[in-house]
């Protein structure tokens, strides 16, 4: 009996092992993506990381930061009770970065500073990152009060290179939303060329010929002509009495008189040859 007592004991002592191992891996499968906020100068990246999962977590250990000149790649854990929570931050930077001049350092309350040194310097970065949409990180929020100490230098800086004051980028978009306006940027025209009309009739010029002719040519009647392509004879310097008409009975006959008189012809011809060789 003790016997049995024993390995129900045992069997006890096994499943209540199995049972919180499957709770540990099944917590430590569940992947958070921490929130942060973000501001920036011409010189330099500003993030700072929270943990928090309902309620915030401030017991961080664990935490691993590597950066890259085109990465940042940081995960945690924090203990929240009996459970433990993995935290996982990836972006694709829209720049590169200096990685010996930037920095990172562990803050209270559960938080994480990353300072990132920007490698083209001054430089405004349109956005902070180019992730994917599947590997886009959590809730990203404007660092209002690092962003007010360099929101003069970076509008000034902006400006230089654009075309026009409403041609916004996404960092002023971004901007816009965080501080709860909205940006309204002007439709832009596209440029077309102008052309001036030309009177041609004041193009005409003249050449040099008689008086007479001068004059015709310069005559508003003959301008008006050759503007209208209206330039066609003048009927009334025609006589139709000068002309005769025939039908086509009548080109017949003609053609049948024509062959007449030209056989007529040929054999006058072979008269006086022939005579020629009696000669």
């Amino acid at each position: 009996m003790d016997l049995i007592d024993n390995q129900i004991n045992i069997l006890k002592k096994k499943q209540s092992k199995l049972y919180k191992d499957l709770a540990r891996e099944d917590t430590e499968a569940l992947v958070i993506k921490p929130a942060f906020q973000w501001a920036q100068s011409l010189d330099n990246i500003f993030i700072e990381t929270k943990f928090s999962h309902a309620p915030a977590c401030v017991d961080i250990f664990d935490q691993k930061i590597k950066i890259t000149e085109k990465h940042l790649n940081l995960t945690a854990k924090c203990r929240q009770g009996d459970d433990t929570l993995h935290y996982k931050l990836f972006l694709n930077l829209f720049d590169n970065v200096n990685v010996s001049s930037s920095s990172w350092e562990k803050q209270s309350m559960g938080k994480i500073y990353i300072h990132l040194k920007k490698k083209i310097l001054p430089n405004r970065w349109s956005k902070l990152f180019l992730n994917e949409e599947d590997e886009k990180p959590g809730r990203v929020m404007l660092w209002k009060e690092m962003h007010e100490k360099y929101q003069k230098s970076l509008e000034n800086y902006a400006k230089q290179f654009r075309e026009e004051e409403d041609d916004y980028d996404d960092f002023d978009f971004f901007v816009a939303r965080e501080e709860g306006r909205e940006l309204q940027p002007k439709m832009k025209m596209t440029k077309t060329e102008t052309f001036q009309t030309v009177d041609v009739k004041d193009q005409i010029e003249t050449v040099d010929v008689t008086e007479e002719m001068r004059d015709y040519f310069e005559s508003p009647g003959f301008k008006d002509k050759l503007m209208s392509g209206n330039m066609g004879g003048n009927q009334d310097y025609y006589d139709d009495d000068e002309y005769e008409y025939y039908d086509d009975d009548d080109f017949e006959d003609y053609d049948h008189l024509e062959r007449e008189d030209l056989d007529g012809e040929d054999q006058q011809d072979d008269k006086y040859s022939k005579h020629g060789e009696d000669l």
